[in-house]
């Protein structure tokens, strides 16, 4: 689940001075307002801002109350030897609560991460738009399945709409006293009636016209198209040419999740 939609991880760390225990806990990461650098080097984070609405349970009446809560957390390598405020701005600073941050596809400098498919969401966004515009045009195409040229002028037009018209609703029936044929009948008309299908032919964009937009979601996520719900395309020596490159960028992933817990227990 841990995987190439998350952008920013926050775990925070609470000890109990007490009895030394650690518990592990993540912050939402729109909790966190501001990251506060060191002023000589943007790349060391020294507390984190955190605002967020607590919900306060009062069991006398079971009423819930919200509490908008303000708060600075330290980060984990930061151990100042002196200057350790007990709060900033008048807002508690949690000492005992230190924060360790994980980013990625950001620079070193930057306070926040940048999902990495973060450039997936246009394509995929314009690919769901083609998907919707496609079946519309389908949905349109086939309103009309036949098409009947009747003789006689106007006159015979009304005569073919008669026959062929429904009679639901007619002096408020609810029942349809002109039933469609059933498949495989035969239509029998005068000359110079005809009924035919209406040709569809090139009249419509095929689905498989937006595969480039496909192409361009599957490049952002690193993966094959193959990966994305058709197997059909490629072949066994395409797949097996694509299996080191997935396997390495999969292997990537598990490296940084593994540096992050051997911290963590480190810290622990």
């Amino acid at each position: 689940q841990i995987g190439f939609c998350i952008s920013f991880h926050f775990f925070c760390f609470f000890v109990n001075r007490a009895n030394g225990r650690v518990r592990v806990r993540t912050i939402p990461f729109n909790e966190v307002d501001e990251v506060i650098c060191n002023p000589d080097d943007a790349k060391e984070s020294w507390f984190y801002k955190r605002i967020w609405t607590e919900q306060r349970f009062d069991p006398a009446n079971g009423s819930i109350a919200t509490v908008r809560q303000i708060a600075y957390y330290p980060d984990w390598r930061y151990t100042p030897v002196s200057q350790m405020p007990v709060s900033i701005n008048g807002n508690q600073v949690h000492w005992d609560k230190p924060v360790y941050h994980v980013k990625v596809g950001g620079f070193s400098n930057w306070k926040f991460g940048l999902s990495e498919v973060y450039d997936a969401i246009d394509w995929a966004s314009a690919y769901k738009n083609f998907l919707e515009d496609w079946a519309s045009i389908v949905r349109s195409l086939r309103r009309f399945a036949w098409q009947v040229t009747a003789s006689g002028g106007n006159r015979g037009v009304a005569a073919a709409k008669t026959k062929l018209n429904t009679t639901l609703g007619s002096a408020g029936s609810v029942v349809e006293g002109n039933p469609p044929p059933i498949p495989g009948s035969i239509f029998v008309g005068n000359d110079g009636n005809k009924i035919a299908p209406i040709s569809t032919g090139g009249a419509t964009i095929a689905a498989e016209d937006g595969r480039r937009l496909l192409l361009m979601v599957a490049a952002s996520f690193g993966l094959p198209e193959t990966f994305f719900g058709d197997a059909s395309i490629g072949s066994l020596a395409t797949a097996k040419s694509l299996d080191r490159p997935t396997e390495l960028m999969m292997e990537d992933r598990q490296q940084l999740w593994r540096d992050v817990f051997l911290n963590i227990f480190d810290y622990v």
